[in-house]
């Protein structure tokens, strides 16, 4: 579903909405640091070359969601390849919860039926 102008390489992105366990809240700085050195960066590295990760850090309590995890993913296949890793470990369960996921393909309705994108900042070269 790619039209001649594609100016993105990945196909796929998924939302992430996450909600940070109440009760873990004030995990340690260096508890989390620790976290995303030994756990996520392997699994990030494992699959840099088909998924990438963005993230924004909410904090406003008390909200229904904590952080906001953009994944970009070369295809679904990808992206679940990355869940099922993410999922072995006890974190995914045990300090936060996927509260709401949304995916889709950027300009897919374009693509699609256009054939040339939408200008947009990703297509105006402004990201």
């Amino acid at each position: 579903m790619t039209g001649d102008a594609d100016p993105v390489d990945f196909e796929f992105t998924v939302f992430m909405l996450v909600r940070a366990d109440p009760d873990r809240s004030g995990l340690a700085v260096a508890f989390a640091r620790e976290w995303a050195q030994e756990v996520l960066a392997p699994i990030l590295q494992k699959n840099a070359s088909r998924v990438t990760l963005g993230y924004f850090d909410l904090e406003y309590d008390p909200a229904r969601i904590t952080d906001i995890w953009i994944w970009r993913a070369k295809d679904g296949r990808a992206f679940r390849h990355l869940l099922a890793d993410l999922k072995e470990d006890q974190f995914w369960n045990s300090h936060f919860r996927v509260v709401e996921l949304y995916a889709g393909v950027e300009e897919a309705h374009a693509r699609s039926y256009y054939r040339t994108l939408i200008p947009t900042y990703a297509t105006m070269g402004r990201c």
